[in-house]
């Protein structure tokens, strides 16, 4: 509880109406809500709801839902949708881990962005801070292709400090660490990733791609199937097993 409160403390350093907190939920509304979705909530969500039911932070930019809103996914009942980002939807894992997935509804393929509720309202208030001033007034951060590259750092370096569980983070790092041309590094960094998320399709797909391109091709073929079994989206499925095909095709060309 004590986290929750001092979550009160950091959002009221922000002007009026750039977060909201609403009033606690009572435990027959977490009862309920239990029950309607026949199951229980994991342990840190459910102090969460205890403390705030439903947030809105930095203008509505991130949504998390009062708890009779959670509803359990139809097409995938292992997870309840919690609320919504600027990139997806956030779902959480029914089990008592209570790991939280970002989901992007056009194209489902779920990364674990927080390891439990703290640590992703912790990062995510680090991270956004760096965009947004106490005011709700964004940041001269902006170039036209994007963050500048110290404030991408930052956050990547703000991610992983407060939660060190979270798959996304570190496929952010990779993505940097291949942008500046360090294979190596963005290598080892999707490694941890899909340690850490199994399933994590993205992390799996940009590690085919970077096998590749340093001449691993078996390596890159399991990453690249792995990608297509992580996938809840028939067409990112059917690119990635084609990713797969053009690895061995070209490695097979290499020993012709």
């Amino acid at each position: 509880m004590l986290f929750f409160e001092n979550l009160r403390t950091a959002v009221g350093r922000y002007a009026a109406g750039v977060h909201h907190l609403f009033g606690s939920a009572t435990d027959k509304a977490l009862l309920k809500a239990e029950e309607q979705l026949s199951c229980e909530l994991p342990p840190s969500y459910r102090e969460f709801l205890r403390s705030f039911n439903g947030a809105t932070l930095f203008h509505e930019t991130f949504t998390l839902f009062a708890v009779n809103e959670v509803e359990r996914s139809r097409e995938h009942p292992a997870y309840l949708r919690i609320g919504d980002s600027p990139d997806g939807e956030l779902w959480l894992s029914n089990d008592s881990q209570g790991r939280i997935y970002l989901v992007d509804d056009e194209s489902p393929d779920p990364i674990v962005v927080g390891s439990s509720m703290e640590p992703w309202l912790n990062s995510t208030l680090a991270r956004e801070g760096l965009l947004v001033d106490r005011e709700g007034e964004f940041r001269d951060v902006f170039t036209d292709d994007g963050l500048t590259l110290p404030v991408r750092r930052k956050r990547i370096q703000l991610g992983r400090r407060h939660d060190p569980g979270s798959a996304l983070y570190l496929l952010e790092q990779a993505e940097l660490n291949a942008d500046e041309g360090d294979l190596e590094a963005a290598i080892a960094a999707l490694r941890q990733a899909v340690e850490l998320d199994p399933h994590a399709g993205p992390a799996w797909e940009l590690l085919a791609t970077l096998y590749l391109d340093s001449d691993q091709p078996d390596a890159g073929v399991h990453a690249a199937m792995q990608a297509a079994a992580a996938s809840w989206h028939a067409p990112l499925t059917t690119a990635r097993q084609l990713l797969a095909t053009r690895i061995k095709t070209r490695s097979s060309l290499r020993v012709l």
